[in-house]
């Protein structure tokens, strides 16, 4: 791929990503609810009061890596969706592994 090539490629997943914090505008959940034993691990307080667009690859791990299984449900995965793809693609090598985060769409 070229250079102009892969400018517009970057350009149209920066378009891609924006879209996703405007269609999932949502507020924050109130809690994220999860396993009583799971949960003090999983780092969720700073999922709530950090601002969506700040939140880390490492914040959004333990997050991701138990969504659905012992934390979290649909409310705020979808406040946390647009963070989740922003961080894949612009961080693709600190990324939550893809598989494990397209897994969790049809849930």
């Amino acid at each position: 791929m070229n250079d102009q090539a892969s400018s517009q490629a970057g350009q149209r997943v920066r378009q891609a990503v924006e879209a996703l914090y405007r269609t999932f505008d949502l507020p924050p959940p109130a809690v994220i609810e999860g396993c009583p034993c799971c949960i003090s691990t999983r780092g969720t307080d700073v999922l709530l009061t950090t601002p969506l667009r700040q939140i880390t690859r490492q914040q959004l791990w333990g997050y991701v890596s138990g969504a659905f299984l012992t934390v979290g449900d649909e409310p705020d995965f979808r406040y946390l969706l647009p963070c989740i793809h922003d961080v894949s693609a612009s961080d693709p090598g600190n990324a939550n592994d893809p598989e494990i985060v397209l897994g969790k769409l049809g849930r």
